[in-house]
């Protein structure tokens, strides 16, 4: 019988997907009008983009809590630089988001985003019914798009930095003032944010190819684990 938390963890995911689904559908749709430029796209998706990206922290407190399986902390490595983007860098400077490079974050960031609480949603479902409603190909994509998407996400991530970057040493507006003695100089602060990508991409990168090995190719797993430990067969004791 499904847990109450999976009937959660339904309506999280199911809200999730719709949310990016929006942010999704908004982006072709700035794409393919001629008339619309990327700030046009900010204005029609910031507040969604805001609401369900910073919503993710909650995905940190299901592995707390033990709603889900996943370690907390990889959970906070794979959200915490979105929510940076999305909060501090495009919310507070103009040109990350007036960029070409901020359409192509939001294709990368939503595709992911729709097809990853999709397949979570029918995976809670089937786990509930006990009917697989589970399409292989769903599957495929969820533990493949990554390959592509994710180098191509952490491009614009780190783009929009350097953008802002740039805007902010333009207009003199990297010292922030804290008080009177205490100030922060914010492009040396983006400088460590950029630099903290370095070690953090290869890490997931690679953590997320274990898990496309996992599960779609579980006997990869188990042959370089070893072989497996049978059981010694009974002799007979002679008597």
């Amino acid at each position: 019988m499904p847990k109450l938390s999976d009937y959660y963890l339904m309506l999280y995911n199911t809200a999730q997907c719709a949310g990016w689904a929006f942010i999704l559908y908004h982006t072709n749709l700035n794409l393919l009008d001629e008339n619309n430029t990327v700030a046009d796209l900010w204005n029609k998706v910031s507040l969604v983009l805001l609401i369900f990206q910073n919503a993710a922290v909650l995905e940190v407190v299901h592995s707390l809590v033990g709603f889900v399986p996943s370690h907390w902390f990889t959970t906070l490595l794979q959200i915490v630089s979105r929510i940076f983007i999305a909060s501090f860098i495009c919310y507070c400077y103009e040109p990350p988001r007036e960029h070409l490079i901020f359409t192509i974050m939001m294709e990368a960031w939503s595709i992911t985003e729709v097809v990853r609480y999709g397949y979570y949603f029918l995976s809670l479902v089937t786990k509930a019914t006990g009917v697989n409603l589970l399409p292989y190909p769903l599957k495929y994509l969820r533990y493949s798009m990554f390959l592509v998407l994710y180098p191509l996400g952490v491009f614009c991530e780190m783009s929009c930095i350097v953008i802002s970057m740039i805007f902010i040493k333009k207009n003199g507006l990297w010292i922030y003032q804290i008080n009177d003695e205490t100030s922060v100089d914010l492009v040396y602060l983006l400088v460590v944010v950029l630099l903290a990508y370095l070690p953090g991409l290869p890490k997931l990168y690679g953590h997320m190819k274990y898990q496309r090995k996992k599960q779609l190719y579980p006997e990869t797993i188990q042959k370089k684990g070893g072989k497996k430990a049978t059981k010694p067969k009974n002799d007979k004791k002679n008597k």
